[in-house]
């Protein structure tokens, strides 16, 4: 499947080939933020890996929350590989106690 890709700031979001997620790469953030909102339209995401996405912005997160929540608590939405920088936007903003979010460092719950 062909991945979905920014203008300007480079950030990719590439979906697995067995469909039950995508891999985040890049830069996310106002610039870039329509491109995960389309990608996650259209594609039937449950788990995000965000190994390759070297920085987030609050819109980004806020994408990620909104995505969660239409997800209407069926499973939460995973992100996986999530660094220490994003991992404490998370925390600062208060959306890692988000039910709808579960965040994993390097694969362990988080």
């Amino acid at each position: 499947m062909k991945p979905f890709a920014g203008n300007r700031t480079p950030f990719f979001v590439i979906p697995f080939d067995d469909g039950r997620g995508a891999r985040l790469v890049g830069e996310l953030d106002l610039s870039t933020v329509r491109v995960l909102l389309a990608a996650l339209e259209t594609l039937p995401v449950g788990v995000l890996d965000l190994a390759e996405l070297s920085f987030m912005d609050a819109r980004g997160l806020h994408a990620l929350e909104q995505h969660a929540g239409r997800l209407n608590g069926s499973a939460p939405l995973v992100l996986e590989n999530v660094s220490p920088p994003i991992r404490r936007l998370f925390e600062l903003t208060g959306a890692d106690r988000d039910p709808d979010l579960k965040l994993r460092s390097g694969g362990a719950d988080g």
